[in-house]
């Protein structure tokens, strides 16, 4: 991530508040890396990791901080966010299937039971695949390590042990030979591979009441991650409203480089310039740019879709009252409206206008830029 040299060039000292929450969320995180024995053991985790994204939102208020977040950057914190999504899912099947076992076992439904185990193949080869793209996208560490990408990492390696422990750590060899010679599934530590042992033994009972007490406690989790899912993505947008903070510099830089893009076309002679020649260089640099304007259109359009569901939405309003709490603008809105609270809904639509009005003007702005650009670029093609 090319965030920084080093820590001191980048981020305020170690004495700025943001930064010292971050960095007593991430020890708390790193001191309890070890291996969890149990689903219930990794909930202290991922609300760790919710509350060390918040503090990375606190980090991205400050100017400096806004101004060297990269392009790198958000693109390795999509492939964060892609992961946990796929987790998130896998966790879900997971509580799926095994609620679909109980009904099958209470039924003394032999289909049903294959089906279990059909499924909990395919879920096998799943996470197996999700592993290695973890590990593909694990960061590299070092001495000057920015501090998004230590989160980063610690991200990655919660997600790594949670999955690993829902495929099981044991081979399949080694826990028939456990069973065969203690025939006892509790010296089994992993509660998903205590269902194949009980399935193993036709301890049915045993089968039921271990279930009951695994869906809690994995119903726990999946709400956990729904929880890191929904900061995760609040925290892609606090990144999309730095660049749309950022929107002049970048229709200033497209710009630029659209001039660098006609010189191009009226210096070229029968071939183009060496890939080594600065004008080359500054027409390259083009594709980056709109690589960064399209992560701030799909990050503009999911604020104004809003985050949360209609259904958490109108729990927080039925719990609280309070509109403040309630984050999004457009979410805001429909706040006022349900709550027929009229000066408030007037005062927060003016605010909300201006700001409106500055984006589609520098939407506009980066439309016309893009066209030039466009045409520039064909220009070049077809002399």
């Amino acid at each position: 991530m090319a965030l920084h040299h080093g820590r001191s060039l980048s981020f305020p000292s170690s004495s700025h508040p943001a930064v010292s929450q971050f960095d007593d969320s991430l020890s708390r995180l790193r001191s309890s890396e070890a291996t969890c024995s149990s689903l219930s053991s990794f909930n202290g985790k991922i609300n760790g990791l919710r509350n060390l994204y918040e503090s990375i939102d606190d980090l991205l208020l400050l100017s400096h901080i806004q101004q060297i977040v990269s392009e790198e950057c958000v693109d390795d914190y999509i492939k964060l966010l892609d992961a946990c999504s796929s987790v998130k899912d896998i966790i879900s099947l997971a509580k799926q299937d095994l609620r679909d076992l109980l009904s099958a076992v209470r039924r003394k439904d032999v289909h049903g039971v294959n089906a279990y185990l059909s499924s909990r193949k395919k879920t096998k080869k799943m996470i197996q695949k999700s592993l290695k793209n973890l590990r593909r996208s694990a960061p590299a560490t070092s001495e000057n390590a920015s501090m998004l990408k230590d989160a980063e990492s610690v991200a990655i390696s919660m997600l790594e042990s949670l999955l690993s422990y829902v495929l099981g750590h044991e081979s399949k060899r080694s826990l028939l030979s456990k069973l065969m010679h203690s025939k006892k599934v509790s010296d089994i530590e992993n509660e998903f591979n205590k269902v194949e042992s009980y399935l193993q033994l036709n301890q049915e009972n045993e089968l039921v009441n271990h279930i009951k007490e695994m869906d809690s406690d994995i119903q726990v989790v999946e709400e956990d991650l729904e929880s890191i899912f929904r900061q995760l993505i609040k925290t892609r947008n606090a990144f999309a409203l730095k660049h749309h903070k950022l929107v002049h510099s970048i229709i200033n830089s497209i710009l630029f480089h659209n001039q660098k893009t006609m010189a191009l076309q009226h210096s070229r002679s029968l071939s183009l310039p060496s890939s080594s020649h600065p004008v080359v260089s500054q027409f390259n640099d083009n594709t980056a740019i709109i690589k960064r304007i399209a992560h701030m259109l799909e990050c503009l359009l999911s604020y104004m879709l809003a985050h949360g569901s209609k259904r958490s939405f109108v729990s927080k309003l039925m719990h609280s009252k309070k509109v403040s709490d309630v984050e999004n603008e457009f979410n805001k809105v429909e706040s006022f409206l349900q709550l027929n609270k009229e000066n408030e809904l007037v005062n927060h639509i003016k605010e909300m206008d201006s700001d409106i009005q500055v984006v589609e003007e520098d939407l506009e702005s980066i439309f016309r830029q893009l066209i030039k650009t466009r045409v520039s670029i064909l220009n070049i093609l077809n002399h």
